[in-house]
């Protein structure tokens, strides 16, 4: 048997030829397992003795004891012809092992392995738009349990008219999923290991709403990619638009995206231009970062308009918005090839340099071009 691929690589692997008769190991012996982890074990090895109070760990046969890297949500798996080990510090890393586990046995019988891991990041999120497409309910769900079976842990869910929001008559596309859906979602993400971060464009990208008859009022200078930021019935839209999908995925949190990126139409309107470019941007996007960060969540954004990529401000302005927002949000930082490659971030020193929070969101798909389908795997 050739050596397993797993993903992600362990950060320590051993592997031995041969197989090991895991049918003579007797019944498994648990500590600090529930749901989805309870349920694995379950499926691929029997129902367990749970021994409460003991840690996390499960243990079938004799096996070798092994010693948890003091790293956080760390494991280790001991594979022998006596018996099988999987330790760790905590539920994540449990959880983790887990999955490890499950990769393991795709390839058929067990091979005697020695496996270290830790995370090498903390957050390893995926961006799923459902801009373009409406999986049915059942495949999401699947698809999630997929991603925690890769040990993804987080997804920004841009949810865009894919959702029936009460607040929002008209938005929602045919076949949109509804509050008790992304309710039972949220609960299995929760169960998965998988944190949900719901974003909601806050000043552009908002042709799914202003498209409608109804919102027309809404919009900066007619076009129906973007909010007018003086509009304070759009302002209201948002909110309470925001509230409803805080309810949905009400065991997530602390973040909450706001999108804020690629708002090319800035101070067009006669109200909007008396505030000026960065004056209205300030203006909108500013009371969606208190909104959010008065409802107990931390506000996330995408970062292009405070970097000034546009070369839309003032040096003074660029400042003062960052000043303003980039401070009270976590900056996402998109850099989708332009970089340079091996995902380079080239303003990265000069934002940590400020005191901000950053998370580099590097492309994959379509980052050399926006109607990229092949991932050019040298970016």
């Amino acid at each position: 048997m050739k050596k397993p691929i797993l993903i992600p690589r362990p950060q320590k692997f051993t592997f031995s030829e041969g197989m090991v008769d895991s049918s003579v190991w007797g019944i498994p012996r648990a500590g600090g397992v529930s749901g989805n982890a309870l349920d694995f074990i379950c499926e691929k090895f029997g129902k367990p003795q749970l021994i409460e109070d003991s840690g996390f760990f499960l243990h079938i046969g004799s096996p070798r004891p092994a010693e948890v890297p003091e790293k956080p949500d760390a494991y280790v798996i001991s594979i022998t012809e006596n018996g099988l080990a999987l330790e760790a510090r905590n539920y994540e890393g449990l959880f983790y092992g887990m999955q490890t586990l499950r990769q393991l046995l795709t390839y058929g019988a067990l091979s005697p392995v020695e496996i270290e891991d830790w995370p090498a990041i903390p957050i390893r999120m995926l961006h799923w738009d459902l801009k373009g497409y409406l999986p049915k309910f059942d495949v999401l769900c699947e698809e999630f349990r997929l991603l925690s079976e890769q040990k993804i842990n987080a997804v920004l869910l841009e949810i865009e008219d894919k959702f029936c929001y009460a607040c929002a008559p008209e938005v929602a596309v045919e076949g949109a999923y509804t509050h008790e859906q992304m309710r039972e979602l949220s609960r299995l993400a929760k169960d998965l290991h998988i944190t949900i971060v719901p974003k909601l464009q806050s000043i552009a990208h908002v042709d799914y709403i202003l498209k409608h008859e109804r919102y027309r009022s809404m919009r900066e200078n007619g076009h129906i990619f973007q909010y007018c930021p003086t509009n304070e019935a759009a302002q209201q839209l948002w909110e309470d638009m925001c509230r409803e999908l805080m309810n949905c995925f009400q065991e997530h949190g602390p973040y909450f995206h706001i999108g804020a990126d690629e708002s090319g139409y800035l101070g067009q309107c006669p109200q909007c231009a008396k505030l000026g470019k960065a004056g209205s941007y300030k203006k909108k996007v500013g009371a969606c970062v208190d909104y959010v960060l008065k409802q107990g969540w931390t506000p996330v954004m995408w970062d292009d308009i405070v970097r000034n990529a546009g070369h839309t401000f003032t040096p003074e302005e660029e400042e003062d918005l960052r000043r303003e927002l980039g401070r009270k949000a976590v900056l996402m930082y998109w850099a989708y090839g332009y970089g340079g490659t091996g995902n380079e971030f080239p303003y990265l020193d000069e934002f940590r340099k400020d005191g901000l929070r950053v998370w580099g969101a590097s492309g994959f798909s379509g980052c050399d071009n926006w109607a990229g389908s092949v991932p050019p795997l040298e970016i």
